[in-house]
């Protein structure tokens, strides 16, 4: 004998609420990742597109068996009704995370205009050329590459280089891809904050070290979020923890930026160009 409808279980309004659980729980799952590499990238972009395609199926599945679970009396009508406002949801994060796309690829084709060139090595400096037809001359510095000495501790950034490039940024502040200027040690420089902890029992000193950098006059933009402590080991096995802050030099006739007491400010006749200057206050030693 064939069992009653209001015993038998609606596979749909299952297999719908398992789908959307599922969506679900990678959601939360991928929140927990390091997003330091930037979004979206284009495995990002991969993700949200099966994510969407992967809740709208779970949708139609759960509304096709609430739909035949309501019309015959069946099992599992609240677990489908359940799969629909997840999946629904679910929509909502995917149709959020395309506009920031959609943004993305926007401000890409704004930027296009910028520095989006290849990176080359030039006296320390690492730059990155603007390939732009308007701005083929110009490029930006990226970061500075310090020899471990202390005494190495002027980071004098060129105007222009032998080849006629002018860098005329420091970093970029300007969308949403934000570029700040680093100071990374030079290869064949151990850096021990890249080590995992200090054997017990060893000496550790401390010192302060400033970085002087010259601001020249075609230097338009300046985006620094902050400078990285350096831990060397000397010659006796000792290890010298150095906290690293700038000092900024400008030539007084800069068009934008003046020094003061080593801060780097936008001048007071110009602030239009307030928004091309972002530095941390803890890059300062004594901001006076």
């Amino acid at each position: 004998m064939a069992e009653n409808n209001d015993t038998q279980k609606s596979r749909k309004c299952y297999i719908g609420f398992i789908l959307s659980v599922l969506i679900f729980a990678f959601f939360c799952f991928i929140t927990v990742i390091d997003f330091s590499r930037g979004f979206p990238s284009d495995t990002d972009k991969l993700i949200v597109f099966f994510l969407g395609v992967s809740a709208l199926v779970a949708l139609c599945i759960s509304a096709s068996g609430v739909k035949y679970a309501s019309r015959y009396p069946m099992k599992g009508e609240g677990w489908g009704i359940t799969g629909i406002i997840l999946s629904s949801l679910e929509l909502a994060i995917v149709f959020f995370l395309m506009i920031v796309i959609a943004l993305d690829s926007l401000a890409v084709a704004f930027l296009s205009k910028g520095y989006n060139g290849p990176e080359v090595k030039y006296e320390g400096f690492t730059i990155q050329l603007d390939k732009s037809e308007k701005r083929a001359s110009c490029a930006m510095a990226k970061s500075w590459e310090w020899s471990g000495d202390p005494n190495d501790n002027v980071i004098d950034i060129p105007e222009e280089t032998t080849d006629g490039i002018v860098i005329d940024s420091i970093g970029r502040s300007a969308g949403p891809r934000t570029v700040f200027f680093d100071i990374l040690p030079q290869e064949g420089v151990e850096d021990l904050f890249e080590a995992w902890g200090v054997p017990e029992g060893t000496e550790v000193h401390f010192e302060d070290l400033v970085f002087t950098v010259k601001i020249s006059k075609s230097v338009k933009e300046v985006c620094i979020s902050g400078v990285p402590d350096f831990a060397l080991r000397n010659a006796d096995g000792s290890i010298t923890h150095y906290r690293t802050y700038l000092y900024f030099e400008c030539s007084p006739d800069h068009p934008y930026f003046q020094s003061v007491d080593g801060v780097l400010e936008v001048k007071p006749d110009q602030p239009s160009h307030t928004g091309a200057l972002k530095i941390s206050e803890y890059v300062y030693k004594d901001k006076t």
